[in-house]
Formats: structure tokens, C-alpha cells, sequence
């Protein structure tokens, strides 16, 4: 088995968790883990195990690959693996498994705000909640004759979306996410973009700001854009630090425009989806 030391040594200090803590979360007695630590003796599955499940992650987190950044983007255990799972959400196809990770990270009524949606309003006259036709919105967003949306012919795919006007921001219109989860399966088809978050701040006693990057080609270039997401919470940040499950009670997404020209691998960022929502 390889040598995971460092790993562990380094996802100890961006989940903030000493020896004494992981000795006793674990129970492996303080001689043994000194000395894998040190790489003197090598962990074993049963010990991988029990050392991902007191940092808070899955074995497969331990071994991977992956930079440590990202297990460490607000610092608060719980809101960086919320992120993880809901960015591994937008990559994946909208079956039980996303519905699975959506009930867990999302309240069942959560929306998401954009400017991409408020243009979606047709009748500024007519009050929300409304049902918003998906073909005007293809057409007057994307344009009639793109080509990913030429599935939307087909008789069982979704032909509108409910529209939701934000509470507290004039102007600002969204949909429920699980409408825009379904409504990026449709528009990707085959092909799957990969989400990553970059970085994460915490905004306020209830928000977190998230900035991620798509990659979306097969050349492995990026498509020229980043997102933003801000997640409202349905508790406060201070409860979650203390151990209360961080919950998206609604978000802001908007795109931003990329000057940065960054390629990578897509083969990694396949690889954190998979680790990400198993």
C-alpha cells in the first residue's frame, strides 16, 4: 500500500485536527500514530479509514490526488464539504444520485436567483409566481437555432419552468434549483461540464460566497467564464460552526467574465466529481 503520511499530515492541518484529536477519534494509541505519521510504519485500510471518517471525509478523499485547497475553502468543515457536494451537483446528470445530494444540501422549496433568469420576464406586469415558456426563453437568451437545445423537441423533455421573484431585491428573478438542475441536463446532453470552487468566503452570519470555474470543452480549455454563487443558509454560521447541518435556503449565481486563460486536466476534475458525490 503507498505511503500516505504526508497526505494525512496535510489534510490534518486544513481540517484543523491535531494528534491528541485524531488519536482519540480514531483510538489508534499514540505510539502507532506517531509512527505512521513519521512514515516509519504505513497505514492500513482499516487505519485510512478510521482517519477519514475523524477528519470528516471519505476514504477516497484521503488517497486522492487533489490539491488540499480543497477541503479547505471557508476553513468550517461543514460549509466546505456543502460546497463540494454542491458543486459536484451541477456536474452531474439530474438522476437519484443528484436528488439524493439536492435533499441534503438544499432545502426542498430553495431557488436560485441570477440576472441569466430575470430575463426570463416576459410580462413584468403579470405577479410571481409564473410559469415561464423554456422555448421563448432558449430563444430570446441563446438564440433559436443553437444546436444543444435541439433535444427540447423531443416530447418528454421539460417545456416551461416557474419563475420566482426575489424577496428582498427588486428586479431579480430566479428559478427552483431543482428546475435548473433539470434544465442543464437537457442543455449539456452528452457532454458534462465540470464545476470546481476555487475559493470560498464566509459573507455573513448566513452567507457564503462562492467562486468556481467551468470547463466545459474537449480541448480542456476553459469556455471563458466563472461563476459566482452566494449560498443563503438557513441557519447561522455560528450554529454551523458548533455542529448544525449547513442547509441552502436560496442563491445568487452570476457569471463572471475570465481574463485568466487557465487550462488544466480535465481528467482531474472527472476525478474530484467522483470523489466529491460518492
Amino acid at each position: 500500500m503507498a505511503e500516505y503520511h504526508n497526505r494525512v499530515r496535510e489534510l490534518m492541518r486544513v481540517r484543523n485536527v491535531s494528534q491528541a484529536k485524531l488519536m482519540t477519534a480514531t483510538g489508534i494509541p499514540r505510539a502507532t500514530m506517531t509512527r505512521l505519521l513519521a512514515g516509519e510504519t504505513t497505514f492500513d485500510i482499516d487505519q485510512l479509514e478510521l482517519v477519514a471518517s475523524a477528519l470528516g471525509l471519505s476514504i477516497n478523499d484521503v488517497v486522492s490526488p487533489l490539491k488540499f485547497d480543497h477541503f479547505s475553502l471557508t476553513g468550517i468543515t461543514k460549509l466546505d464539504d456543502l460546497i463540494r457536494r454542491v458543486t459536484a451537483l451541477r456536474c452531474i446528470p439530474y438522476d437519484s444520485r443528484a436528488k439524493t445530494i439536492y435533499t441534503q444540501t438544499h432545502q426542498a422549496d430553495a431557488v436560485c436567483y441570477s440576472p441569466l433568469y430575470t430575463r426570463w420576464n416576459y410580462d413584468p406586469e403579470k405577479p410571481c409566481p409564473k410559469v415561464v415558456p423554456i422555448e421563448r426563453k432558449y430563444s430570446a437568451t441563446f438564440g433559436a437555432e443553437s444546436p444543444i437545445f435541439a433535444d427540447l423537441e423531443k416530447p418528454d423533455a421539460p417545456r416551461e419552468v416557474m419563475l420566482h421573484e426575489h424577496p428582498g431585491i427588486d428586479g431579480l428573478y430566479g428559478i427552483l434549483v431543482t428546475d435548473e438542475l433539470r434544465l442543464n441536463d437537457s442543455a449539456v446532453k452528452e457532454v458534462r461540464n465540470i464545476y470546481i470552487p476555487l475559493r470560498a468566503t464566509v459573507t455573513g452570519v448566513r452567507r457564503i460566497s462562492v467562486t468556481t470555474q467551468m470547463f466545459a470543452d474537449s480541448d480542456n480549455r476553459i469556455d471563458g467564464t466563472l461563476a459566482q454563487d452566494e449560498y443563503v443558509l438557513t441557519a447561522k454560521i455560528k450554529s454551523i460552526r458548533n455542529g448544525s447541518d449547513a442547509i441552502i435556503r436560496h442563491k445568487l449565481w452570476n457569471p463572471i467574465p475570465d481574463i485568466s486563460n487557465f487550462e488544466t486536466n480535465r481528467d482531474a476534475f472527472e476525478r474530484y466529481v467522483e470523489l466529491a458525490i460518492n
